[in-house]
């Protein structure tokens, strides 16, 4: 692993404060990059990340292509009284799309009490812990092995990911089917996201480095897929367990994968330069859509907390509180508050925006008479 990337001293993100006293934590974003398959991971990814209170849904990340998802677990022939294993249960949304397509034998494991607690009151059984080697003995003991095992956007966070999908392996039925989704580490690269570096996601993962670490673990990988959500992109693979080991030499996609990754830092450079000399020449005030951490990210990465005025934000647990951004000085505003400002100034449209609040905002800004910035003009 070669040392690859640095954004120091950064805010934690999703800690949202009501007073500018209070002290913001601060972590190095130190990454690094195999030169041999493009994987990339923070240099400090050796702990277990701490998810006991988190109370984050991923309800609005939920991808359109899900219904697909179901379709392709019933061609497989997993039947409807069949045990499926979901690791990374959050709120039990994808558990309840489930049990809507007709599956009536569902286990969820999820570390967070809160999310554990609201799928539990949707009805479903839940593990709440961690998922990993530990845990297997009580899960085959109570449960059995599993004909179909999902495990969507939490791979990413785990500091030992060999030993967590070897863990998923043990947990399946022989001829049973494993699904697993991450983002796709390629697309930041490719798409310029690099607001998508995250401080609880610990490795980015491609198709040819995703692949051999499922094939190490003992899958017979049958297909992946990248698909499009929001404004990247998801990285899923669908496995069965084989009897022997085989793994992938490297070759060439590994080589393209390095080559995509090390174009990365020369881009960004150029990025920021441009869109901070555009920022500095916009009118003010300067609002910025969304408060969470793409967003913050993008405002955090390019240093420009200083020119933000405010942070537009519908979840009403952060109104009226300040962003996890150096230097901001307004809180978090909502959609209706942003609607009774005074006319003047810009819209700024940051990453991973929600299309159809995006869409609003915008035009209510240009019908007032406002500027719209789009940080993609400068990629």
């Amino acid at each position: 692993m070669l040392p690859f990337s640095k954004f120091p001293n950064l805010p934690l993100t999703g800690l949202f404060r009501k007073s500018l006293d209070t002290s913001l934590p601060r972590f190095d974003l130190s990454l690094e990059l195999c030169l041999h398959c493009g994987l990339v991971r923070q240099m400090t990814c050796s702990s277990q990340r701490e998810y006991i209170e988190i109370t984050r849904s991923t309800a609005l990340q939920f991808p359109a292509y899900v219904h697909e998802l179901i379709d392709e677990i019933k061609t497989a022939g997993i039947g409807p009284d069949d045990l499926i294993l979901e690791v990374g249960a959050n709120d039990g949304l994808f558990m309840s799309a489930l049990r809507d397509a007709g599956f009536n034998y569902i286990v969820g494991v999820e570390p967070s009490q809160k999310l554990a607690a609201v799928a539990q009151n949707k009805g479903f059984n839940i593990v709440c812990d961690y998922f990993g080697p530990d845990l297997v003995p009580f899960l085959l003991s109570k449960y059995g092995r599993a004909r179909a095992v999902i495990c969507r956007h939490t791979l990413e966070h785990v500091p030992y990911p060999d030993a967590f999908v070897a863990a998923l392996a043990e947990c399946m039925d022989v001829d049973a089917l494993a699904l697993l989704e991450v983002p796709d580490g390629s697309a930041i690269p490719d798409l310029l996201n690099v607001y998508e570096f995250w401080d609880e996601h610990l490795f980015y993962f491609s198709q040819n480095n995703l692949i051999r670490l499922l094939q190490r673990a003992g899958f017979e990988v049958l297909e992946t897929a990248l698909r499009p959500n929001l404004e990247t992109r998801n990285l899923l693979a669908w496995c069965k367990k084989l009897d022997l080991v085989q793994v992938n030499g490297f070759g060439s996609d590994d080589a393209q994968c390095v080559a995509l990754w090390q174009s990365l830092p020369t881009r960004w450079s150029a990025f920021k330069l441009g869109f901070v000399a555009a920022l500095l020449h916009m009118p003010r005030p300067l609002f910025v859509i969304g408060a969470s951490h793409s967003q913050t990210n993008l405002v955090n990465y390019t240093e420009v907390g200083q020119y933000i005025d405010f942070f537009i934000d519908d979840d009403p647990a952060k109104s009226g509180f300040y962003a996890p951004v150096f230097d901001t000085r307004n809180t978090i505003i909502t959609s209706k508050q942003f609607e009774s400002f005074p006319l003047g100034g810009t819209l700024l449209k940051t990453g991973f925006g929600y299309e159809k609040w995006t869409k609003k905002l915008c035009a209510l800004a240009v019908a007032r008479g406002m500027s719209v910035l789009d940080h993609k003009y400068f990629i």
